[in-house]
């Protein structure tokens, strides 16, 4: 339980990394959100878990083996992001008491997304795949 957990920090630092990226590009560092990471990005983490992320225009959604499991809010600047988890899959959506920020840096090449999200003293790296 202790990856899965894991596993969602880095996928949702992921993303935030990937506006990041993007944003700084075509915003001049402001760190608005990268219309190119808009859409719907996937990666397959062992043969037991699959990763869904749906970005749009700075609010993500993340599935994990095709059922939703959080939402929130993503921040991108100069390579680096923070992605915000405001609300869980609960047969309707839940808003999360004490939301949680995880931090990160991202990079894009051609239609890969690659995530590298950093909590406590550990980083995580995630490859995904434009759909």
């Amino acid at each position: 339980m202790k990856n899965f957990f894991k596993l969602f920090g880095i996928v949702a630092l992921a993303v935030v990394i990937g506006f990041s990226f993007a944003s700084c590009k075509e915003s001049g560092g402001e760190g608005g959100p990268d219309p190119a990471l808009n859409g719907t990005w996937k990666t397959v983490v062992d043969e037991n878990v699959s990763l869904t992320f749906f970005f749009n225009n700075g609010n993500y959604e993340l599935s994990v083996n095709d059922v939703k499991d959080t939402k929130g809010t993503y921040t991108a600047k100069d390579g680096q992001f923070k992605v915000t988890k405001t609300h869980k899959w609960e047969d309707k959506w839940v808003e999360i008491a004490s939301p949680k920020t995880d931090k990160g840096t991202y990079s894009i090449s051609g239609n890969t997304l690659t995530l590298i999200t950093i909590y406590d003293d550990e980083s995580d790296t995630l490859t995904l795949t434009k759909q």
